[in-house]
């Protein structure tokens, strides 16, 4: 009798919760346009669902029991080769197509000249003598069983994962080099594509600077599978593991209450029961993260075209700043108002439809920020594959006639409202029980609902370091997933190694089939920002004469 009283209760202040909820919605929704998918038939369906809560908590239980009894067949059945089931944020990715989930990193490092051999050699001992090699992981296959993936250790020969990049000419052109990072989309991954890695190291240099003549830079191109790594803890693999100078490996923060232990255990108990309250709102937000646009197909062709452009002089990372300084906003806030603009300008373009927002999704690492410490000496480089991604989903105003401050700021109050940190962390215990509980097909289903334009990743960058011996890593470039399951062909790279504002998009041809306005996107993310820099200038200027 007194479980019934529980769940009853725990049933009666969901819908009292939800009430209140609704009612903030729609005030935030009016107060700053169109820009939310929280409609009154959502709503009635999010209150149907809350009144068969008591059946469904219920029916998770033998989900639970079902996917350990998956867990114990499987363990006997590979016996010491058992890798385990895949968590929640590495089944996220892998049940996508294996060339939707592969990310590319192009590292360029300068060498010396006529030393190709040299180098790759250099490369590969390194690789081959660093600590990430012990990485289970990274000699493991995936495979699927009784409706679960798992993986498979000691299936992958070291070896078999580093290759050579071999290109035309003595020393190639920066063009050819991009158009073999396109050809390599095709080329699978090691055990014929089940492995989660591989790297192309350059066998001649590459004409990267045109402005150095004297130097010479060789390519080194990563690809792995995103359930290998999160952008955060590959770079800190790869500083850690190759770097001369490290950056130190911090594990994710737990939020630090400086109580005592009473005060710890009640504040713990509030904070479990403020995410079981909030568990199936967010779950409906993230599942009605849906819109319709020109840049969201239905069905991806699994062919890409790369894009990417460098802050050489370093002169938008002090763009981003200013803004950020004169309007309190986040860095995030400056460069989603920036995408927005420049996604307005090609819907409203080739679109006949009013379209008024767009879905994106924004990969989230807690401690990211800690790559703009210049890195210092560790003897710690026993860095592990780790893939631990917070995400939210948020929601870009797509208008034709909205003032560049406006925008920003509808970005911003959008992201205070659907985003903060204790959201964030709500969002990843949900993909983290949702993911590593049910299987395969009820996961497919619940990602269909979905629809969502571009991943945007946000990635700080380290200084510029030099590693193999001193020689100096001079730009990193990363392009990054598509996933035909939510639809989504567009995703958005931002690092800031070396204190640029570098940007690389993919897209996938069935969004865009023109190379040139894949350019054309990119491009106008930077005529964005230095339309908000204009802006914020000319009102400072304004109110300085004023003055």
């Amino acid at each position: 009798m007194n479980a019934y009283i529980t769940v009853l209760g725990y049933w009666i202040t969901l819908v009292l919760a939800y009430v209140i909820i609704a009612a903030n919605s729609f005030i935030f929704k009016k107060e700053n346009g169109d820009v939310t998918t929280i409609t009154w038939k959502s709503l009635v369906f999010l209150f149907i669902v809350l009144l068969l809560s008591p059946s469904i908590i219920v029916f998770v239980p033998f989900v639970i029991l079902y996917r350990q009894l998956v867990h114990k067949i499987l363990a006997f059945k590979c016996a010491e080769n058992y890798g385990g089931l895949l968590n929640g944020g590495d089944t996220v990715h892998i049940i996508e197509n294996v060339n939707e989930s592969k990310i590319k990193v192009l590292f360029m490092v300068g060498y010396e000249k006529n030393n190709s051999k040299s180098f790759y050699n250099h490369v590969k001992e390194k690789i081959m003598t660093s600590k990430i090699t012990k990485c289970a992981k990274t000699s493991a296959v995936f495979r699927k069983s009784y409706g679960y993936y798992y993986y498979v250790k000691n299936q992958v020969n070291i070896e078999d994962c580093i290759k050579q990049l071999t290109l035309p000419g003595k020393y190639t052109k920066t063009e050819a080099l991009m158009e073999y990072l396109e050809a390599t989309e095709d080329i699978p991954f090691p055990e014929n594509d089940f492995g989660l890695w591989d790297v192309f190291i350059g066998t001649h240099p590459v004409n990267w600077k045109t402005d150095v003549p004297d130097k010479t830079y060789y390519p080194v191109l990563l690809r792995f599978h995103h359930s290998l790594f999160d952008g955060y803890h590959l770079i800190t693999t790869v500083f850690g593991n190759f770097s001369d100078l490290k950056v130190a490996n911090g594990s994710t923060p737990k939020l630090q209450i400086q109580t005592n232990n009473v005060f710890r255990r009640l504040y713990m108990i509030l904070r479990k029961f403020c995410a079981a309250v909030a568990f199936p709102w967010r779950v409906f937000l993230i599942i009605n993260a849906n819109n319709s646009s020109v840049l969201c197909k239905a069905k991806l062709q699994n062919k890409k075209i790369f894009s990417h452009c460098l802050d050489r002089n370093k002169r938008y990372m002090q763009v981003v700043k200013e803004i950020k300084q004169s309007n309190g906003v986040s860095f995030t806030d400056v460069i989603l108002a920036a995408i927005s603009s420049s996604f307005s300008e090609y819907i409203l373009k080739n679109s006949t439809t009013d379209v008024t927002y767009t879905s994106i999704a924004t990969p989230e690492v807690p401690q990211a920020t800690d790559l703009l410490i210049s890195p210092h000496q560790s003897n710690d480089t026993s860095l592990i594959c780790k893939n631990v991604v917070y995400f939210s989903v948020r929601h870009l105003p797509i208008y034709k006639n909205i003032n560049v401050l406006e925008r920003l700021n509808l970005v911003k109050n959008q992201g205070g409202f659907l985003k903060s940190s204790y959201q964030i962390m709500v969002d990843y215990y949900i993909f983290n029980f949702l993911f590593a509980t049910f299987p395969y097909v009820i996961l497919k289903k619940i990602l269909k609902r979905m629809r969502v334009t571009a991943v945007v990743t946000n990635l700080p960058g380290p200084p510029k370091t030099t590693c193999l011996s001193g020689n100096i890593l001079e730009d990193i470039l990363m392009w990054s997933i598509s996933k035909s399951s939510t639809h989504t062909g567009i995703s958005i790279v931002i690092l800031t190694y070396d204190g640029q504002l570098q940007i690389s998009l993919t897209v996938d041809k069935a969004v865009i089939s023109c190379k040139h306005d894949v350019d054309s996107i990119l491009s106008n993310i930077y005529k964005g920002l230095d339309k908000l820099h204009q802006e914020i200038s000319g009102n400072n200027n304004s109110i300085s004469k004023r003055d």
